[in-house]
Order: C-alpha cells, then structure tokens, then sequence
C-alpha cells in the first residue's frame, strides 16, 4: 500500500496513456481497450478525456485500478461517475478547466488520497468532509495560479491529517479553521502570508504539527552565471536572502519570527485558561 507521500511523488505507471499533445490531447475508445491487454495493473495515467469517454473509461475498466492519474482532461464536465468506484484509493487530476464542483465522496469509502491542481472553475470544496477515510487532500495551482475557493471550512470537518493548499485565494480568507480539524501535517505557500499572520496561524496548533507552514521561508536553488545559489523566500513583503551572504540577516529574521510567535502562543494559552 502507496503512503500518502509516496503517491505525490508517483512517477511511474503499470500503464500510462498520456497523450503526446501539450493540451492532452483526445483519447480514443480503441486505445483505451487497451487496458484490458493488462489484466494486473494497478496504476494508470490517463490523459485527452471528455465526458463520453470519461464514463466508457470508469464504467469499463477503472474500478480494477488502486491509482488513477487524471491527467489534462480539458472537456471533462462531470465528476460524479466517480461514484461508482468504491475501492478507489488514490486519485490525483491536473487541468480540467470545466469541473465546477466535486462528487459525492462518500461513495468512495476506502478514498486515502486526493490530489486536485489547476481547476479554475472549482469554487466549492463541499463534499470533502464526506469522505470516510482520506487522509492526504492536496490543492492548488500548476499552471495558471487561478484557482480560488470560497472557503477551507470543509476540509475541518473531514478526516485529512495531512493539508496543502498551493491556490491563489481562499476567498473567506479564514486559515485558522484548520486548528480545528484532523491536520498534523498542513503545506502553505508562506510567502502569501505577513510574518505576524503565519504567527498567529502557527501558534492555533498544537505545537507538534508538520509541514512548510511551521518556518517562515521557502528554499530555491537556482542557477545564476554558472553557479548555483540557493535562495530564502520570507514572508510576504519581506523578500529573500541569499544562503551564504546574507546568513545574519536570516538569523535575525528567524529570531523576530520566533519572539513573534512565542507571544501568539502565550496570547492563545491565556484565552484559553
């Protein structure tokens, strides 16, 4: 069984029917018969879907796979034929910029992981706190950095321990109804946050919690005049630092970081006394 770290990171597929072209292309029936060629497999990637042959795909041939990568589907319009796969564990989508809302998770009771990037038109993550057993729920922007939704207050009461949002806005702009939920790991793009905000998030969780949200940069190596320098992106109108070149400054920055969040805690034990 894939962890939940292991299916982000899934490269590789007992069979991978991505099409060659840069907008995914159109999938016929004939090559996705193919499929029954390979009665083990487990793993699939799957690109150039519309809805008629979305629902040939699921109806036919999904149900005997434990991973399906839904991969540039530009002219999918329905999710719900999802339904009818109740041992689906792993499912991860890039680029189906018609889908306006999800299905109705509860009929994938033994769902782990989640994984929805670049869905423009996806303003609702109603229906996550149906789902029964998933665990890993990751969302965001690849592409186009468009993607918004109304609010994460679904994701509170799901089952997920591990959280990343990588959108563009989360229009309630409510962070810390996450304190509230199941999350022990939680990934945030920190540079959209000031320092005294990503403080305040950090010290409404217990003090255990994982993830890119619990320090207050992001490192980058990048390649200038032949050499590589890695960067330190901070929070939101702070910049970067340079590592090596600007180490005392960093330091000072992560000393502020920590006095700033040491009074957050405090502030929060006292209402909580």
């Amino acid at each position: 069984m894939l962890t939940a770290e292991e299916f982000n990171d899934l490269k590789e597929f007992d069979i991978d029917l991505l099409q060659r072209e840069v907008d995914g292309g159109k999938i016929t029936v004939d090559l996705i018969d193919t499929i029954a060629q390979f009665p083990d497999a487990s793993s699939i990637r799957i690109s150039g879907l519309d809805q008629k042959t979305f629902e040939y795909f699921i109806d036919k041939y999904a149900s005997r796979f434990q991973v399906i990568v839904f991969w540039k589907n530009k002219n999918l319009m329905d999710l719900s034929p999802l339904e009818k796969l109740p041992d689906i564990e792993y499912l991860k989508f890039f680029n189906c910029p018609k889908i306006t809302s999800l299905w109705d998770l509860q009929k994938n009771p033994r769902l782990r992981a989640l994984s929805i990037y670049d869905f423009p038109k996806l303003k609702s993550i109603s229906g996550v706190e149906n789902a029964l057993a998933l665990e890993y729920l990751d969302l965001g922007s690849y592409m186009w950095g468009t993607m918004e939704i109304d609010s994460l207050k679904p994701v509170v009461k799901s089952p997920v321990t591990y959280f990343a949002w990588y959108g563009k806005k989360v229009k309630d702009g409510d962070f810390h109804c996450l304190s509230k939920s199941n999350i022990k790991t939680l990934d945030l793009n920190i540079s959209k946050f000031a320092m005294g905000e990503l403080a305040s998030l950090l010290a409404a969780f217990p003090e255990d919690l994982k993830g890119k949200v619990t320090v207050p940069y992001i490192e980058c190596t990048i390649q200038e005049k032949g050499d590589f320098i890695t960067l330190r992106y901070l929070c939101k109108r702070k910049g970067y630092y340079v590592k090596g070149s600007d180490d005392k400054l960093f330091e000072k920055y992560l000393e502020s970081f920590q006095e700033m969040l040491e009074k957050e805690r405090k502030k929060n034990n006292k209402k909580n006394l």
